[in-house]
């Protein structure tokens, strides 16, 4: 069961502990990925490879790990996801071929989790985001793919039967089941920690 980010984690690399931060990185991979994939028009265009995307924004983390300012797990999160959508930006808008949403679109993440008023409720906002994107990396491809045309793209069933090649009476038990397999994988992972 993989655990959540923790607090001794997050202080050893506030004390600056660079493995630490290594293994906070790996953690929030999936969530980074979430936020690169909802930033692209299309997933099947060419351009940028999303793993490189993902170097990219770490690699930067990284470098500018002695500027974070932050207390917390959720302010972690938030100032990787803003290194995340300005690398990801820049590098699809360097990229002519390339569509790309503009960042203050590229709101997955917020889809999952409904925003706070409050700095401190937006940290937990961000944290839960993602532990989410975590989550949902854990259930098989085409479930992410239909809770990602349902929830976060709007899609009808219709729309993301042809897209999967089923029938839209197919993409909807795939979508309940999902939506069932993501509660269990939440449950596993989260609810008991």
């Amino acid at each position: 069961m993989a655990d959540p980010i923790s607090t001794t984690l997050f202080l050893r690399f506030r004390q600056g502990d660079q493995q630490a931060l290594g293994v906070l990185l790996d953690h929030l991979r999936p969530y980074a990925r979430v936020i690169i994939r909802n930033m692209r028009d299309d997933d099947r265009q060419a351009g940028a490879d999303e793993s490189d995307l993902i170097q990219e924004a770490f690699l930067q983390a990284t470098n500018s790990a002695n500027t974070f300012e932050g207390v917390s797990v959720g302010e972690l999160v938030r100032w990787l996801r803003t290194i995340v959508v300005r690398t990801t930006y820049r590098a699809l808008q360097s990229s002519d071929d390339v569509g790309c949403t503009d960042p203050e679109e590229a709101h997955l993440a917020t889809l999952v989790v409904d925003p706070g008023p409050a700095p401190a409720d937006e940290a937990v906002r961000h944290e839960q985001s993602a532990s989410m994107a975590v989550a949902l990396s854990r259930l098989p491809e085409e479930m992410q793919l239909v809770l990602r045309g349902r929830l976060a793209d709007d899609q009808d069933y219709a729309g993301l039967a042809r897209q999967l090649d089923r029938s839209p009476g197919a993409v909807r038990v795939l979508y309940l089941r999902a939506l069932r397999k993501l509660r269990d994988v939440w449950s596993e992972e989260f609810d008991s920690h």
